[in-house]
């Protein structure tokens, strides 16, 4: 038995056929949404400790100021070089103590998961 005596049998690619692989099309579609939520729901964008004096930190540099409070208050981390370290800020001059309270970069995402309950760092996990 070939195709096309099976079409003569089961009939033509009709209006019922169409709706048929419609409906059987639209179901991958539909569950691929929750296979691509999780790329942007739990991004984490860059982070930094925020700082202790300044109430309305933010991730971006707001003046010549806050660099300077920035850069004397959080290490720099030790796999880029280049980006502020997450995770810990300097409690005097040396020391490191885990950070309660960050500030994110909102260039890519205004809002993550990840951002909003603080699920970037392992210490704020465990805690």
């Amino acid at each position: 038995m070939d195709v096309d005596s099976t079409f003569e049998i089961v009939g033509e690619f009709g209006p019922y056929q169409k709706r048929i692989y419609f409906l059987l099309c639209l179901m991958p579609f539909m569950t691929s949404f929750h296979t691509l939520l999780s790329s942007f729901i739990l991004a984490t964008p860059d982070h930094r400790c925020a700082l202790p004096n300044w109430p309305n930190d933010t991730y971006k540099i707001q003046s010549e100021a806050h660099r300077e409070d920035v850069n004397r208050s959080i290490p720099l981390s030790s796999e880029d070089g280049y980006l502020y370290d997450g995770c810990t800020i300097y409690s005097n001059t040396s020391k490191h103590i885990n950070c309660d309270k960050w500030v994110y970069a909102k260039t890519v995402f205004e809002s993550t998961f990840t951002s909003e309950y603080q699920m970037h760092s392992v210490y704020s996990i465990i805690e």
